[in-house]
């Protein structure tokens, strides 16, 4: 029999489910996902145990005669190899919705559900526990950690008030603050459209969500006034020691000084996006032209004492639910599927849509993936009108941006330009395949060596600049697009490995 899962923290329904597993038959086989696989399906901060540990722990319980590590997402290439006489699987499926109940049955195998009702979720166990630890839900963290000779701080305030990938590329730097400084207190002022990643983070204690567009829109406004009011107050009680600015505008470093924070920390000149927001500064890092946005952040965490991570950890709070919702999406689109993302801040970020028709079709024709098109949960209609409109072979996707984060975990395939979903799907480590034109894929792109990107230069002048961009879509052609998806998947495949197999 084989049975298999992540097994990261064992609780009472995985006892039950290999109990029952054993029961089909003589010999049980538990075959468990590794690190990589399980983070991929899981999200970052998973698993809790490494594989080598989760192994142990089960090749100790009575049920279980073998354990093995697969590195694949799925069981189907250990079910090929092994030809188990039952696959055992757990109540939530249904025998039909096993996706590869087709591989059990071709050696004359059969599938088996088993256990008891899912009652039981590690997902949402250490969702649970993550809540109950906030510090606004119970004791706060003390003040008071000595982090320098310049004094003694019991909070930090971190400035990144948007877009979406700057906020999803300065999570590194978040996670090495935390880890690095575990006892003090951090806060994060960021724009209300951007929220929605940070809110619930377990690795911040206060969130300050402000809407600047808004007071911009309306400066003399008794709202506006009370909006900033509000907001001055929260930051002064807040009371950090220090202020990281990772943004490098004006309105950023300006929060840190409403904030009073004694120390004020940024870019030097050279890293600024805006020079004058240098005023607000108290202390600048220099910093290298040539380092990728995340490694420019990090940096300025060493004025801290905090080293450079040998690993970019990056922490989402997706949900259970949203992880629910991803998989109820999935079983709508079929099965496996690649996410396609036609959308980004200006045109020449942008591909023609004609692009998206015949990738669509390669996907399906020559990969056997549904093509998904991530939206605004406000635009799925509208989404919908334009694939059919163009001949598209594909399906809206509306979304949140941690459902999108969720669906990105267990695509086979992204492919996109230079604009938040992509960062995002990059986060979550999906296969990425993206297009830049006017930016610079080394400088804020893709960063794992197994994912590819196409880099467009151009002779216009407007193509490099928003407001001189002149309307012309991004020049890729299809069959170049075609070539590396093809790639890419090609290097998913040739990443997997045969099994390791523990005997105890």
């Amino acid at each position: 029999m084989l049975a298999n899962g992540c097994f990261d923290v064992l609780h009472a329904g995985h006892v039950r489910y290999l109990e029952a597993a054993k029961a089909e038959g003589d010999i049980l086989l538990v075959a468990i996902n590794d690190d990589e696989s399980v983070r991929m399906l899981k999200g970052p901060g998973r698993p809790i145990m490494p594989a080598s540990e989760r192994a142990r722990i089960l090749a100790a319980m009575t049920p279980v005669d073998w354990v093995i590590i697969f590195q694949e997402q799925t069981v189907g290439g250990v079910i090929q190899a092994l030809e188990p006489d039952v696959h055992a699987k757990g109540t939530d499926y249904r025998e039909e919705t096993v996706p590869e109940r087709d591989l059990v049955r071709a050696h004359g195998g059969r599938v088996a559900i088993v256990g008891d009702d899912k009652a039981h979720s590690t997902s949402e166990l250490l969702e649970s526990l993550t809540r109950s630890a906030r510090p606004d839900e119970c004791v706060s963290r003390q003040a008071g950690f000595d982090i320098s000779s310049r004094g003694v701080v019991g909070a930090i305030l971190v400035a990144k008030l948007s877009s979406i990938g700057d906020i999803v590329h300065t999570l590194p730097a978040l996670a090495a603050l935390r880890r690095g400084m575990p006892e003090v207190r951090l806060g994060w002022i960021v724009e209300r459209d951007c929220a929605e990643l940070l809110e619930h983070h377990p690795m911040i204690d206060e969130l300050f969500i402000v809407d600047t567009r808004a007071w911009r829109r309306s400066p003399l406004s008794w709202t506006t006034f009370e909006a900033l009011k509000t907001t001055i107050r929260r930051l002064a009680a807040f009371e950090a020691g220090i202020g990281i600015d990772f943004q490098g505008l004006l309105k950023s470093s300006s929060t840190l000084a409403l904030a009073r924070a004694p120390r004020r920390i940024g870019f030097d000149v050279t890293g600024l996006k805006e020079p004058l927001s240098a005023i607000f500064l108290t202390e600048v890092v220099p910093v290298t032209s040539s380092d990728h946005v995340i490694l420019k952040n990090l940096r300025l965490l060493e004025r801290l004492g905090i080293s450079l991570p040998e690993k970019w950890e990056f922490v989402l709070p997706i949900s259970a639910a949203h992880r629910r919702w991803a998989e109820a999406t999935v079983r709508g689109a079929g099965g496996r599927f690649a996410l396609l993302n036609p959308r980004a801040g200006w045109r020449a970020k942008e591909i023609a849509p004609a692009m998206f028709e015949a990738v669509s079709r390669h996907l399906k024709m020559q990969h056997q993936l549904a093509s998904l098109f991530p939206c605004a949960p406000s635009s799925g209609a509208d989404f919908g009108r334009f694939l059919v409109d163009h001949g598209i072979d594909g399906m809206a996707a509306p979304c949140s941006l941690l459902q999108f984060a969720a669906l990105a975990e267990r695509a086979a395939l992204y492919l996109g330009g230079d604009t938040g979903p992509t960062h995002i799907a990059t986060a979550v480590s999906a296969p990425v395949v993206a297009f830049f034109g006017p930016t610079k894929a080394w400088r804020n792109g893709p960063f794992s060596p197994q994912d590819v990107v196409l880099q467009m230069p151009s002779d216009d002048p407007g193509y490099y600049s928003r407001r001189r961009a002149t309307g012309a879509y991004l020049k890729i052609e299809a069959p170049d697009l075609c070539r590396a998806i093809d790639v890419r998947l090609e290097r998913s495949e040739s990443a997997r490995s045969r099994a390791t197999v523990f005997n105890e």
